[in-house]
């Protein structure tokens, strides 16, 4: 049978913290990449070879959603952390101080 480890729940919250600071920036460069092909494809489709012009719109356009998506993305996961966080204050704060001592000495 499991028993309750509260650092279970620090170490996610932790982890879903340092992913929030890097999320961000990763959906931007992938949205980018992702972007920078559109951008080659649009202009072989309309002018028949590749346009720098076509490719920074594309890749500008796709990146700026990127970032939108991965900011919300990032929020959403400092909330569960947060979550995670309060979670674990609350049975701090609600466990009995005998049975608190007696887990914390195992």
């Amino acid at each position: 049978m499991s028993v309750y480890d509260p650092k279970v729940q620090l170490d996610f919250a932790e982890l879903l913290t340092k992913r929030s600071k890097r999320i961000t920036m990763v959906y931007t460069i992938m949205a980018a990449i992702v972007g920078a092909g559109a951008g080659v494809a649009v202009s072989y489709i309309r002018v028949g070879e590749p346009r720098n012009g076509w490719i920074l719109l594309w890749t500008v356009i796709l990146a700026f959603f990127g970032f939108v998506m991965g900011k919300e993305r990032a929020f959403n996961l400092r909330l569960k952390a947060q979550e995670l966080l309060c979670q674990k204050q609350i049975a701090e704060n609600t466990t009995p101080k005998e049975t608190a001592s007696a887990a914390a000495a195992k």
